[in-house]
């Protein structure tokens, strides 16, 4: 199963976690996957593109880290 979640940028942490709760969770609660594998790529294969990737996944995990 894939399921594509696009967020513009400049996504607040709210908007994250409602498009988690109301999108993506109901999906994969009712798919029961023994592996989920996230593949992201934001900016590009450039040095200053990696650091901004780096960055926004930091961020995006503190806020998955609430979830709970």
């Amino acid at each position: 199963m894939t399921c594509n979640c696009p967020l513009p940028a400049g996504t607040s942490g709210s908007q994250l976690l409602a498009a988690w709760r109301q999108q993506l969770l109901p999906l994969a609660e009712a798919f029961a996957p023994e592996f989920v594998l996230v593949s992201t790529l934001e900016g590009s294969y450039g040095p200053a593109g990696l650091v901004s990737a780096a960055a926004a996944h930091r961020a995006a995990l503190m806020v998955v880290s609430q979830l709970g």
